[in-house]
């Protein structure tokens, strides 16, 4: 007993295959798309991290991948180079604020002190929260290596705290970078 298609059937199974067709085709356009810009992408990344990285140490003509630990468990840090000689550290710090994760990048010169910090993106409530971009509370921390006498913003509390975390625990990761270095 042979069961024959009926019109509507038949119609519903011609058009979940012209639908399947369609969705294969846009994933294999997707993937050779994918593939065609994603080294243009990890380029201009590259490009704009050395410009962050430039404005922390200026006068750095290399900056090298480093890493105390497992690279998948602690934060990225690069060491920045003059002519071969070691100027310090740049650290990515993600600490959490009052609008969610911050992403900052810190330098540390060889004495462990401030040298500059980038904000590469923040949540932080606009006009309150984004305070802590501001360098009248950032430039706090330049050249310091302590940060207890860092004042907190007046009503970004959260976020000046989380900058602070940041700073203070990019400052432990250097620590253990430069120990590395010097060895």
């Amino acid at each position: 007993m042979t069961e024959q298609i009926t019109a509507p059937r038949r119609e519903t199974l011609h058009l979940g295959l012209v639908l399947g067709g369609i969705a294969f085709f846009v994933a294999l356009m997707l993937s050779v798309v994918n593939s065609v810009t994603a080294p243009i992408i990890e380029q201009n990344t590259k490009e704009q991290e050395v410009i962050a990285f430039s404005a922390l140490f200026p006068d750095a003509t290399d900056f090298k991948e480093a890493s105390p630990g497992e690279p998948d468990l602690t934060p990225s840090a690069s060491t920045a180079y003059q002519d071969g000689v070691l100027l310090g550290v740049v650290v990515t710090a993600t600490p959490r604020g009052y609008g969610g994760e911050m992403e900052l990048l810190i330098g540390f010169d060889t004495g462990l002190r401030v040298t500059g910090i980038q904000f590469i993106s923040t949540s932080e409530s606009p006009g309150i929260g984004t305070k802590v971009q501001e360098e009248s509370y950032w430039g706090q921390y330049i050249g310091q290596s302590e940060f207890d006498g860092v004042d907190a913003v007046t009503g970004a509390t959260v976020s000046s705290k989380a900058v602070k975390s940041g700073v203070t625990a990019a400052s432990e990761l250097a620590m253990a970078i430069l120990a590395q270095e010097v060895q």
